[in-house]
């Protein structure tokens, strides 16, 4: 009897904004999770910089995958679709409009 390969995807690499959490997702029906965190859950949500590895085992298979999540300061800037800026007030900017931005000397950018 051959045993079903287990499959798992984690998807590219994620930037997110400073506060934000991406919700990584390994389920597969029937199998056992050991993420490199510690966690044996099927999901785990990142809230940090860093690489997440998980392990998915079924029936003696194993599949692996791994993604990079970078979390930007409050203070990082990106400029592009993805941008994220500290605003007056404090709100995050859709980059088609011109933010007001005041960084930590106080001096307001247009």
């Amino acid at each position: 009897m051959v045993n079903p390969m287990p499959v798992v995807d984690l998807g590219a690499d994620v930037t997110l904004c400073s506060g934000e959490d991406v919700v990584l997702d390994a389920t597969w029906p029937g199998a056992t999770y050991l993420w490199n965190t510690g966690a044996i859950t099927p999901t785990l949500t990142a809230t940090t910089t860093g690489n997440y590895s998980v392990t998915v085992s079924l029936n003696g298979c194993v599949a692996n995958d791994a993604i990079n999540v970078n979390v930007l300061s409050a203070t990082s800037w990106t400029f592009g679709l993805d941008a994220c800026f500290t605003l007056v007030p404090a709100n995050k900017w859709c980059s088609m409009q011109p933010p007001q931005v005041r960084p930590t000397s106080g001096a307001l950018v247009q």
